[in-house]
């Protein structure tokens, strides 16, 4: 069961490190420098910084989760309070996927609907497995 969910960590990892790579276009699919400018210059900077933080935390969520599958199921506190930020974190991106994103204001085109899906079914993955691997921690820790 442990060698199972090592190698789903291993590829919820690999699949956040790709989805990044995939996301760094996000900026130019949506038009965030012409979107952005009619903000405030302390708006836009502020925005700026946020997506600089979500797409580095993102990206370090999956190099450790690729590069330590192992030890993020090794049942410390430590590694149970860390998969179940990790969690916490997929679960809420998903609900906000799901219910919050207004897809009625996104870009027309097959492209952007795949994405949609995709980006959905990939938060599901996540969610799943790092709830797999929390709820393997917390009742172990207990």
């Amino acid at each position: 069961m442990q060698t199972l969910l090592s190698f789903l960590l291993i590829a919820v990892g690999a699949g956040q490190v790709v989805m990044m790579t995939a996301v760094i276009r996000l900026p130019v699919w949506l038009n965030w420098r012409a979107e952005t400018a009619k903000l405030e210059p302390v708006t836009r900077q502020v925005f700026w910084i946020y997506a600089g933080y979500i797409f580095t935390t993102n990206l370090f969520i999956g190099f450790v989760t690729v590069g330590f599958p192992v030890e993020l199921i090794a049942h410390t506190p430590l590694v149970t309070a860390l998969t179940g930020f990790m969690f916490l974190y997929w679960a809420v991106r998903l609900v906000l996927q799901l219910f919050v994103i207004d897809k009625a204001a996104a870009p027309k085109g097959l492209m952007f609907k795949v994405g949609d899906w995709v980006l959905t079914l990939l938060f599901t993955f996540f969610t799943a497995v790092y709830g797999w691997a929390f709820g393997l921690n917390l009742q172990e820790a207990i």
